[in-house]
């Protein structure tokens, strides 16, 4: 008899364990990877801006996820950003992208 851990099949936003990672990990991490933790990032971040962060599809929630994951990739082309956190970044991205409300 197989055991649940032998026939669950993560679903696509799931499993990112690049959270707690640096760039140096996100450059040899999979695609996969990269997505699922970039996905958790912006569900997270929903939670703490739902004015700045809207998405009603899961097309529209894709688009957050990509834009993120992209700017994270491109930040890892200098090889002098990657003992960066992948959260630091993510977190600047983040506000890059304009998913932040700005202090005031």
């Amino acid at each position: 008899m197989k055991g649940m851990s032998e026939t669950y099949s993560m679903k696509w936003w799931e499993g990112g364990t690049l959270h707690d990672k640096t760039l140096a990990d996100w450059v040899v991490a999979t695609g996969e990877d990269q997505f699922a933790t970039c996905a958790d990032m912006v569900m997270t971040l929903k939670q703490d801006f739902p004015n700045t962060i809207t998405y009603t599809s899961g097309e529209e929630f894709i688009r957050y996820i990509v834009e993120l994951m992209t700017c994270i990739s491109v930040i890892t082309d200098d090889p002098n950003t990657h003992a960066l956190s992948v959260a630091d970044v993510a977190l600047n991205s983040a506000r890059h992208l304009g998913y932040l409300q700005e202090d005031t």
